[in-house]
């Protein structure tokens, strides 16, 4: 009896052919490839060479800009040589520990850090150092 939505055909599948791998034809292959592509390697790199002195018959040169400090708007100052940075540090250092004038025209000074921490100690009426309980 046919259930409802079957057709009366039965399919099978058909039988297949068994197709063996040809292990002799892919070693070939694989063998004939790498023999192309190292070829293709060493003709490039002769190439290469070949345009490298061709266009440079002497050797590298060296450029006459190198050694300088900037070339361009590039810094080629090596990190071990360039003081800038403790320079300024220097700088901003004895800054904190001078007098000096911050704003002349309105009278404005500067005074050592130092002294500055003590007389902001002294306004809030705190023990100094010496006094102050162990």
């Amino acid at each position: 009896m046919k259930r409802e939505g079957e057709s009366g055909v039965e399919w099978r599948t058909p039988e297949r052919e068994a197709v063996g791998i040809r292990t002799p034809m892919v070693v070939a292959v694989g063998f004939g490839t790498l023999v192309v592509f190292a070829f293709a390697v060493v003709a490039t790199w002769a190439v290469l060479q070949y345009r490298e002195h061709h266009l440079n018959p002497y050797g590298a040169s060296v450029p006459e800009v190198l050694g300088q400090p900037d070339i361009n708007i590039v810094n080629q100052t090596p990190f071990e040589r360039d003081t800038r940075a403790y320079q300024l540090l220097e700088k901003k250092r004895e800054r904190l520990n001078a007098y000096g004038w911050a704003d002349r025209e309105r009278g404005l000074v500067h005074i050592p850090i130092e002294r500055a921490m003590e007389r902001v100690v002294e306004r809030q009426g705190a023990p100094r150092e010496e006094e102050a309980p162990r």
